[in-house]
């Protein structure tokens, strides 16, 4: 089932106002570490039910920086525990300090810019690196749902 993220009409339309200035400099993986928990049951990785993110959104002389957290706790067979990872993803977006047509964007715009538009653009990275690392410690094969806009 895929990954819902429920936004407000009026979140959207605050969002748009600062996506038509800013500009994707680019996306990074900044911080990534794993354990494996339980080496037995992560030969089978279960789908993840939800997915829990935590976002801070920084501002500096015409830059945004958004950056996504993400614990999560892959489940095994046996609804075991198998493989811990947490996940740390950047965006760095280049923004027109005040004075442009649009005026300066609030603290509740920045926010929303990054929980829908932003988020959908990092989310690929998210999920390419909770496979590749998966693979890599010698676990099953783990995808991430689809994430979507509601």
């Amino acid at each position: 089932m895929p990954f819902v993220l429920n936004v407000a009409e009026d979140e959207q339309k605050q969002a748009l106002g600062v996506a038509k200035r800013a500009h994707l400099s680019g996306i990074r993986v900044l911080e990534v570490h794993a354990k494996v928990l339980d080496a037995e049951a992560a030969d089978e990785l279960q789908p993840l039910d939800e997915l829990s993110t935590k976002l801070t959104v920084g501002r500096s002389e015409g830059r945004l920086l958004y950056r996504f957290e993400h614990d999560l706790t892959i489940k095994g067979s046996d609804d075991k525990d198998a493989l811990q990872i947490g996940l740390h993803v950047g965006a760095l977006f280049d923004f027109p300090e005040e004075g442009t047509p649009d005026g300066d964007a609030s603290e509740e715009a920045l926010a929303a810019f990054g929980r829908t538009t932003v988020q959908m653009a990092v989310y690929p990275y998210v999920r390419a690196t909770v496979s590749d690392l998966a693979a890599r410690l010698g676990c099953g094969p783990v995808t991430l749902d689809l994430l979507v806009l509601q």
